[in-house]
């Protein structure tokens, strides 16, 4: 991944926490809006309402619209949603690859999205793995969201999709993040087609992080 000279996790392996960020500026309302279209009812919006709490997110303008069902279904809102934005907004998807020959619906969302310039944060095969990228960097592919979750249970022992996670996490960022570009950067296989396991979870952090900062 190109270093962007704006971004907080220039020294990634420095582990930062995120109010060291909120304590480098003043707080301003940027000109656009990030809005999140995402999957779940629970895992996904916790934790990006946990980060729009922590840097009390309202000057940012940034929109979780959760629980949207299937991929095609939250392409579809995020291309409704785009039609309403001015033309800076930045608008993601993030859902999961879960098993890809069961969800028939996906290989059509991503060129659905691709075509309407959409940005995409799909992991694989669950939201769970960038959790677990704060804790370890591992290229051990994982049958499915379950899999993950008992895996990640060796760090947060609690842990259930219900659960806000972000305070053991938010130290560990930066770590996560050089975790992924590393995995991506070494990867045999091409990231555009998602491999397991894989996610581009990295990329949305950094780019609210990256606005939060300026």
């Amino acid at each position: 991944m190109a270093k962007n000279n704006n971004s907080p996790f220039n020294g990634i392996g420095k582990s930062k926490k995120i109010t060291d960020f909120k304590r480098r500026r003043e707080f301003k309302t940027p000109a656009s809006i990030l809005t999140i279209v995402c999957e779940g009812k629970k895992t996904e919006p916790i934790y990006f309402d946990d980060i729009r709490k922590q840097f009390r997110l309202s000057t940012l303008r940034l929109s979780i619209i959760p629980d949207q069902g299937a991929p095609i279904s939250i392409v579809n809102r995020a291309i409704k949603e785009k039609k309403k934005a001015s033309k800076d907004d930045d608008i993601w998807c993030v859902f999961d690859v879960e098993v890809i020959h069961e969800n028939p619906t996906f290989t059509k969302a991503v060129n659905l999205a691709k075509s309407n310039n959409i940005n995409l944060a799909i992991s694989n095969p669950a939201f769970e793995i960038w959790f677990l990228l704060h804790f370890e960097k591992t290229n051990r592919p994982f049958c499915n969201a379950d899999e993950i979750i008992e895996y990640l249970k060796n760090y947060l022992p609690e842990y259930d999709k219900s659960k806000s996670v972000f305070n053991e996490l938010e130290s560990k960022t930066s770590e996560a993040i050089s975790n992924v570009c590393s995995i991506r950067n070494n990867s045999v296989d091409d990231w555009n087609n998602f491999p397991n396991p894989s996610t581009g979870v990295d990329i949305l952090v950094t780019n609210i992080y990256s606005l939060i900062s300026e």
